[in-house]
């Protein structure tokens, strides 16, 4: 009797009674053996010729094998510890799981006592561990997936013909295996028979647990570890072959090949994990041994795959897809990725995570995920990543996304993308260029930031809204560039100046702004706090848009700050104390608070505001020629400003400098300002102003109160604004004076552009200023605007004056000569010498001849005409009868104006006016105000002016013109079918040939009628009564049929169609457009797969599709397949497309209670959505005609 003990051997073989040497597997120590000659070695192992087993188990073996290779170690003992020292050679190997003993060859008395095939749930784990293929989101987990060992299933694993499988997996009830048991490891000792190297039991003589592998139990783990000694991994805590692992590193967390649930855990009792404390993969050193065998694969996950976890199951999910689903919540496991840019998404978690990208570190979740390890151990991490192979780093996880807790993120050498969401969040960048996502403004909490030891790490802001990391509390460092990615509504980051002051932090940020074109401005903003010093000089910038509204903001506490602005567009906020404050390069906004401060705007264009009642500031505008003072939410009473002298301050009080500031922006007091050579700008604002704007061509604005303003020499625009102003241009022709509201005091000055606004304004014509330049064409203008105005010409002596109120022109002595406009003038006075005046057109004018031999022709009745001295020729005009009311003028106000049967004028003049024209070819004047207008019988003449109006032009041929404004030719009263065509300007029928112009409304007969609309902008055509025909053209129109059998035509923009009742045909043409049937059994139509467009703002919408009315959508003239000629069918496809050209796909939704069925088509077959339909009501493929 000869006892072994064989902790270091890993085959034994013994001579049996037979022409072979039989392989004793497994072999336990202290297995007892009998008789035979002495132990040789033969070959590298040990010979026991003529010994027999005690126990017969003794394994047959039965084929013509398969290779093997040597496996040599590493040096790295973490690898070595793992090791045999041999593994299968070829590139591919097979797998199976038995369902009868016919495969076997083994002696009498061996597993095959009680075989029976795996179960269900078995060969699930087991197709886990190996091999590709399985539920989607799993390949990563499998030795194929991790290896370039290709792992294939054999599915008729009963055949023994020519059929090598290295690995087959059964179970016995054979009660010499208690537990789960490996025949061998990889080998190639044959004889004549097949080989059994690889084979995998599992006992189920004392206990059926291993049938119920489920991830995270025993069983799941058991079938990885049995899997692992097939493959070539040995048991990492055992001093064999070469080596155990590192203590450190001996524990499940690390490896599932060890008896070891935690580190230094005794051996003696077995694993001491919960149940459900499990490693459910292979960890990261069975990766690494794996790989070290057989390669890594790096095509498995190569793309960009996303790594998210349940808190609520545990369940591991790839891509959306659950890879691994757990029993009791717990999470262990370990991720290989082959490439691409990955993302573990943590965003469902509200509790605080611990997420470390880092190969060979792990990630703690939850401490409810947890796995258990037993003696009061745990896992330290729910997630571990694996090492790298060779140091080839194309398997490292490149991005995190943090939850809504106090997250610890922790990069890697990759170009990291770490988003740390909601809660106080402390992210390190490490190694790589890193970007730092802020996607979610109201998700800002105090973090911490650490870009590491890249050269490009950047704060990335991809939301709109404001980003506050301005507390003291958050931590930057690291960080070379603050970029933002957001092309909609505009985003604000806000720091502290606590990150500006040091060269490890933001003293020399790049701020890129992403070249944003979108509807927002973005913005940086750096809050002072306790730092009283900030110097943004050195930031810079690429990709930012002033122009569009970008800006850097300096916001200051109140405390003696000394503030340097951006090379940019900056705003610098200083608040109270004194200040020194310098904008820089760029169009500055400067508003230096209250206290004695000293300003310089620097390079660029501009703005200073100061609040003048807490102290003057020194100013020097810097560089540019557009620089701004402005205290215009100031009020000092008096306040004298001289750009000659260089100062400013309270009018005979203390001043300070001022230099290079080109305009001002006055307060609510009374202003004195003295312009210099340059082109001013200068706003009075409030109080009676004094401004004298000195050479140069300068812009001045009054504002209210009673304004004295002189141009002085320079092309001049003067603006009086409220207030009864005195307004004199300089001598130059191109002077524009604009008295606006008040009554106003214009002296003429050369010519140019002088219009006096609303109330009533005097013209005064200095004697012999009157002198328009030769060139006519450049708008020289007198215009009296608004209220009874008058032009007094009384001062001039040497010549007469020409006035034709009609031609609007005004001659100073011969006709021709020195023409002017004039318009808007209710009263003229003439000058001492002979003029002629003409009415023309207007309405109420008075005339006064003044001395001289006047001519003086009246307008349209109620003239009132003073020839004065001298002879004169006087013409009343031309009246329209012999009756009162024919030169009717409501003025101001909403009136009522009724003509008589003849031939009237009829102005409405401001405000909201009804005039009725009756018979009699009239012309009816809107004016000011949204006025109704009807003209009657005969052929009439209605002007809408610049609002709203409303033209009924009746029967008879009419001309309507809308004038500015939005008009409306109205048609009702009508009840044959009218003609009206917008875009010609022509309207035809029932009620006559019209001829229309400036009208975007248009409001049907009660007959059939057929509407166009204009090409150039949105119309609203209403159809009225009958069944009317109606073409939007281009423009966004709204449509509206009536209460008939309707058809309505959209056009090629966003338009609006309303069906209203009966049966009605709807084509929204090109654009978005918004279709509605109203009741009745309508039709929906799109002409082309070009008429409609893709997501929520793009596609065509049908707001009330009801089927049980009849209603049906039309698809017939679309061509669904644009890769075949023709005009092709589209073909329903259910609610996806399957990459064929031609198909409809239909996908219900309810939105707050409502049925909506999108309908998506795809003509070029590329499975992507080429059109859609916005249905309202639901609908079927039957409610289509394809």
């Amino acid at each position: 009797m000869l006892d072994l003990k064989l902790d270091h051997f890993k085959n034994v073989f013994a001579e049996d009674d037979g022409p072979s040497w039989q392989r004793v597997t497994p072999f336990r120590s202290g297995a007892t053996f009998e008789g035979g000659g002495p132990v040789t070695s033969t070959g590298g192992r040990l010979e026991f010729p003529g010994f027999t087993r005690s126990d017969g188990l003794f394994e047959t073996d039965s084929g013509d094998g398969n290779p093997t290779m040597s496996v040599s170690a590493t040096g790295n003992q973490y690898i070595d510890g793992l090791l045999t020292s041999d593994a299968w050679a070829d590139a591919t190997i097979q797998y199976s799981f038995p369902t009868a003993t016919g495969v076997y060859s083994y002696g009498a008395g061996t597993y095959m006592t009680g075989f029976n095939a795996l179960t269900a749930q078995q060969e699930t784990a087991a197709d886990f561990a190996l091999a590709l293929g399985g539920p989607s989101g799993t390949d990563g987990f499998s030795v194929e997936g991790i290896t370039n060992l290709g792992v294939v299933f054999d599915a008729s694993p009963d055949s023994t013909s020519g059929i090598k499988e290295e690995i087959r997996l059964a179970n016995t009830t054979w009660s010499g295996v208690g537990t789960a048991e490996v025949a061998d490891f990889p080998g190639n000792y044959i004889s004549t028979t097949l080989d059994d190297n690889g084979d995998v039991w599992f006992g189920t003589y004392a206990s059926n647990i291993y049938r119920t592998p489920t991830a995270g139990n025993f069983a799941w783990h058991t079938h990885i570890h049995e899997i692992g000694h097939a493959l070539g991994l040995k048991h990492g805590h055992e001093n064999s072959v070469y080596g155990p692992l590192p203590a450190d590193r001996d524990s499940m967390e690390y490896t599932v090949m060890t008896y070891r649930s935690y580190i230094n855990d005794p051996l003696s009792g077995g694993y001491s994990n919960e149940t459900w404390g499990y490693a459910q993969t292979w960890m990261m050193l069975d990766i690494q041994a794996l790989q070290e065998i057989y390669g890594a694969d790096y095509t498995t996950n190569s793309g960009n795959t996303v790594y998210s976890w349940d808190p609520g199951s545990g369940n591991t999910v790839v891509n959306g897809d659950v890879a691994i689903a757990p029993g009791g919540n717990r999470i262990f496991a370990t991720i290989w990725d082959g490439g691409g840019t990955d993302t573990y998404d943590l965003s469902a978690y509200s509790n605080d995570l611990e997420l470390d990208l880092r190969p060979g570190e792990h990630s703690l979740f939850s401490s409810t995920q947890q796995a258990n390890l037993g003696d009061g151990n745990f896992a330290r991490g729910n997630i571990f990543n694996a090492l790298l192979h060779d140091g080839n780093t194309a398997s490292l996880i490149e991005n995190a996304i943090g939850g809504s807790g106090d997250d610890v993120i922790v990069g890697n050498q990759a170009a990291n993308a770490l988003t740390g969401g909601a809660g106080d969040d402390s992210m390190s960048g490490r190694e790589g260029d890193d970007d730092f996502i802020y996607d979610d403004a109201s998700a800002v909490g105090n973090d911490t930031i650490s870009g590491g030891t890249g050269t490009n790490d950047e704060i990335v802001i991809q939301g709109a809204g404001t980003f506050d990391l301005s507390s003291t509390l958050v931590q930057i460092s690291g960080i070379e560039r603050i970029r933002f990615d957001q092309a909609g509504a505009g985003s604000t980051l806000r720091i502290s100046a606590q990150e500006v002051d040091q060269s490890s932090e933001l003293d020399d940020v790049l701020i890129d702004g992403w070249n944003n074109t979108g509807t927002g401005a973005e913005r940086v903003e750096v809050v002072a706090g306790p730092y009283t010093v900030i110097d943004l000089s050195a930031w810079t910038f690429t990709g930012w848009n002033p122009e569009h509204g970008d800006r850097v903001a300096i916001l200051g506490d109140g405390s003696n700050e000394a503030i340097t602005g951006t090379s940019e567009a900056d705003e610098i906020i200083s608040g109270a104390g004194v200040d020194t404050l310098d904008g820089g390069a760029g169009d500055d906004s400067i508003d230096s608070g209250q206290g004695f401060d000293s300003v310089i705007g620097g390079l660029g264009n501009d703005t200073i505001f100061n609040a003048t009642s807490d102290g003057f500031d020194s100013i020097d505008g810097g560089g540019g020629l557009g620089d701004l003072l402005d205290i215009e939410d100031s009020y000092i009473a008096t306040i004298t400003y001289d750009l000659v002298a260089g100062t400013w301050g309270t009018t005979g009080g203390a001043t300070r400098t001022i230099a290079n500031v080109e305009n001002i922006d006055g307060g609510g007091g009374a202003e004195s300002i003295i312009g210099d050579g340059a082109d001013n700008t200068f706003w009075g604002r409030g109080g009676d102003d004094t401004i004298d704007g000195g050479s140069g061509d300068d812009t001045i604005d009054g504002g209210d109160g009673g304004d004295v303003i002189r141009g002085g020499w320079g092309i001049d625009s003067i603006t009086g604004g409220l207030g009864n102003d005195n307004l004199r241009g300089g001598s130059t022709f191109d002077d524009t004076l604009l008295g606006q509201d008040g009554n106003d005091t214009l002296e003429a000055v050369g010519g140019g552009l002088i219009d006096g606004g609303v109330d009533d304004d005097l013209f005064v014509v200095l004697n012999g200023n009157l002198i328009g330049d030769t060139d006519t064409s450049d708008g020289d203008l007198f215009d009296g605007g608004s209220g009874i105005d008058t032009f007094d010409m009384s001062a001039e002596g040497s010549n007469g004056f020409t006035v034709d109120l009609g031609a609007g022109t005004i001659d100073r002595g011969t006709v021709g000569s020195n023409t002017v406009g004039i318009a808007g003038f209710e009263h003229l006075i003439g000058s001492n010498q002979a003029d002629d005046f003409d009415a023309g057109g207007g309405l109420n004018v008075t005339l006064e001849g003044n001395d001289g031999n006047d001519t003086l022709t009246g307008g349209l009745n109620d003239q009132t005409i003073a020839g004065g001295d001298g002879d004169d020729l006087i013409d009343g005009g031309f009246a329209a009868g012999s009756f009162v009311g024919d030169n009717l003028s409501g003025g101001n106000g909403d009136d009522t104006i009724t003509g008589a049967s003849a031939n009237d004028t009829i102005s409405g003049n401001a405000d909201d006016d009804s005039l009725y024209g009756n018979a009699g070819n009239d012309t009816l004047l809107g004016g000011g105000g949204n006025d109704r207008m009807e003209g009657g019988d005969d052929n009439d003449v209605l002007f809408g002016s610049s609002n709203s109006d409303s033209l009924h032009g009746g029967l008879g041929d009419d001309t309507l013109d809308g004038g500015g404004g939005y008009d409306t030719a109205v048609y009702a009263g009508i009840y044959a079918p009218v003609t009206v065509n917008l875009e010609s300007g022509i309207a035809s029928g029932g009620a006559g040939s019209d001829v229309l112009s400036n009208i975007e409304h248009v409001f049907g007969s009660a007959s059939n009628d057929t509407i166009y609309g204009t090409n150039t902008h949105g119309n609203r055509l209403e159809g009225s009564a009958g069944n009317d025909t109606i073409y939007g053209l281009d423009g966004r129109d709204t449509i509206l049929g009536g209460n008939s059998d309707d058809r309505l035509y959209g056009g090629d923009d966003v338009d609006k169609l309303l069906g209203g009742a009966q049966d009605d045909f709807l084509d929204g043409g090109g654009a978005t457009d918004f279709l509605t049937g109203g009741t009745g059994a309508d039709t929906f139509v799109l002409r082309s797969i070009d008429d409609t467009g893709v997501g929520r703002w793009n596609r065509d919408q049908i707001r009330d599709f009801d089927a049980t009315e009849g209603d049906e959508i039309s698809l017939y003239l679309v061509d669904a397949d644009a890769t075949t000629g023709g005009n092709q069918a589209f073909t329903y496809a259910g609610t996806s497309f399957t990459g064929t050209a031609g198909e409809l796909i239909l996908n219900d939704y309810v939105l707050s209670g409502v049925d909506v069925t999108i309908a998506s088509m795809d003509v070029d077959g590329d499975a992507v959505i080429d059109g859609q339909l916005y249905i309202v009501g639901g609908a079927v493929i039957g409610d289509f005609v394809l």
